[in-house]
């Protein structure tokens, strides 16, 4: 399950002019896998290149305190034309119980990569880029 928030300050509508802002919520149940073997897929940061391909170029662990992540994380995303992004993200992890776990990821920085995986690769400065995805 699936769901869109409306994200909002203090009640208001937060502007957004020629931007989207992306606010979800999901569930989802995996037969037969245990809460245990999910969170140490989803948790091991340093391989999900290897799990997540081709949406994931790169990715790594920078810091990990207990079920607190910070990752480094290249997206390529192919549309009408292709970009890549490495994104640095806060990961908080809860367990409830043997079966029950919630998580919440928050943004700290996209930055659009050009000639990416080249010798002559650079990140645009944040905010200065073709603007495909915000923190």
């Amino acid at each position: 399950m699936i769901e869109r928030l409306e994200t909002r300050d203090n009640g208001d509508a937060i502007p957004c002019p020629g931007g989207l802002i992306h606010h979800w919520v999901g569930a989802l149940w995996i037969p037969g896998a245990t809460l245990s073997q999910t969170l140490a897929l989803v948790q091991d940061y340093d391989q999900h290149a290897q799990v997540y391909s081709p949406l994931e170029l790169r990715s790594q662990i920078l810091e990990r305190h207990g079920d607190a992540f910070k990752v480094l994380i290249r997206y390529l995303r192919k549309k009408v034309i292709s970009v890549v992004l490495d994104t640095v993200l806060r990961i908080d992890y809860h367990t409830l119980d043997a079966t029950h776990a919630w998580s919440r990821a928050r943004t700290e920085s996209v930055r659009e990569i050009k000639d990416h995986d080249t010798p002559h690769e650079y990140a645009l400065p944040e905010g200065n880029d073709g603007g495909y995805l915000w923190a």
